[in-house]
C-alpha cells in the first residue's frame, strides 16, 4: 500500500470519520458539502476527540503553553516498512470540548523513491480537487531536495529577524506565535544555515513537506491546522519574493497574529492528568 494511504486520509464531506464525533455532528465540516476533510493518523480536523477512547489514552497531554484554552497532546509510535525502521510522532491540540483545530505527523527517517514526492503531492491534490501552492527548498550538501505543498486556507508566514535569530540560539520566539514548519524538521538548524521557516495562520488546510538526501533518505511532515480557530483573523502583507518559487502569485503572505485572548475555563472537559512521572510535550520546538 503506498505510504499516502496509510497516513494519511483525504476524504470528501460526507464521508465516513475515522474519529467519532461528538453527539449532534453531522460527520462533516463547518462551511458546505463541498468542503475538504482534512485527516491525520485517522483523526480528523474538526472531529472531536472521545475522551474515553483507547487511542485518546495513547497520547500524552497536558495544557498548551501557547494557547489558553487548549490542550497538547503527543505520542511516539515505532514502525517500519519494507525500506527501513522509523518514529512517527503524533501531535494533536484540542478545545476544552474535544474539537481538534491542529494534528501533526512527523516521520524521521523517512523513504523516498524517484519521483515519490511528487507523485505523493499530485494524489493529495486529485483528492481535494485543488492545486497546491508549492515552495522549493534551497540546496543544501545534505539535503539534495526538500518541497513543501499546502493546500486550503492555511497561510505559510515567512518568520520575522528576530524570531529567526532566538531559533538559532535555541531560544522560544516572542513575536511569532503559533505552530512553526520548516524543511527539515529541525528549527534551530534551519535559522543557522538560512532555510526557510514559517508560521502557520489563516484558516482550515493542509501541509505536506519532505526533505531526504541523494540516498532518497530523510523526513515526512503532514499537518492539518485551523488556524483562525486559535488566533484572531490578521490583515495580511504582500511576502518577498521567494527566489526559489517560480510562481510568485503563489507566494505565501506575511500576516502578524495578535496573541489569543484568554477564554474561560469549561466543565465539559474532563481533567487531563498525565501517567505518573512524564512530562508534557513542549509545544513550540516540536512539530
Amino acid at each position: 500500500m503506498p505510504r499516502w494511504l496509510g497516513v494519511l486520509a483525504l476524504l470528501s464531506a460526507g464521508g465516513s470519520l475515522a474519529l467519532a464525533q461528538a453527539p449532534g455532528d453531522s460527520g462533516r465540516t463547518p462551511g458546505g458539502p463541498q468542503d475538504p476533510v482534512y485527516a491525520v493518523g485517522g483523526l480528523t480536523l474538526g472531529a472531536r476527540v472521545p475522551f474515553d477512547s483507547a487511542a485518546y489514552r495513547e497520547y500524552k497531554c497536558g495544557p498548551s503553553d501557547q494557547f489558553d484554552g487548549f490542550t497538547w497532546c503527543q505520542r511516539i509510535r515505532q514502525d517500519k516498512e519494507r525500506r527501513g525502521a522509523f518514529a512517527a510522532t503524533y501531535s494533536i491540540l484540542h478545545a476544552r470540548d474535544g474539537r481538534i483545530v491542529y494534528l501533526n505527523r512527523v516521520q524521521v527517517p523517512a523513504f523516498f523513491g524517484p519521483d515519490e514526492a511528487e507523485q505523493d503531492i499530485q494524489r493529495y491534490s486529485r483528492q481535494l480537487g485543488e492545486q497546491p501552492r508549492t515552495v522549493t527548498m534551497p540546496r543544501r550538501p545534505e539535503f539534495s531536495y526538500g518541497i513543501l505543498a499546502a493546500w486550503g486556507k492555511v497561510v505559510l508566514e515567512p518568520l520575522d529577524r528576530e524570531s529567526l535569530e532566538r531559533l538559532a540560539e535555541g531560544r522560544r520566539p516572542t513575536t511569532a506565535k503559533g505552530y512553526l514548519i520548516d524543511f527539515i524538521g529541525d528549527f534551530a538548524r534551519s535559522a543557522k544555515e538560512g532555510l526557510p521557516i514559517y508560521r502557520l495562520s489563516g484558516g482550515a488546510g493542509f501541509v505536506w513537506v519532505a526533505s531526504y538526501d541523494q540516498k532518497g533518505r530523510g523526513t515526512l511532515r503532514f499537518s492539518a491546522v485551523d488556524a483562525s480557530a486559535i488566533s484572531p483573523p490578521a490583515v495580511a502583507t504582500p511576502a518577498p519574493a521567494n527566489p526559489t518559487d517560480a510562481r510568485p502569485e503563489e507566494t505565501p503572505s506575511i500576516a502578524l497574529l495578535p496573541a489569543p485572548a484568554p477564554t474561560t475555563p469549561s466543565k465539559s472537559q474532563p481533567k487531563q492528568r498525565l501517567p505518573a512521572g512524564s512530562r508534557t510535550p513542549r509545544e513550540i520546538f516540536r512539530p
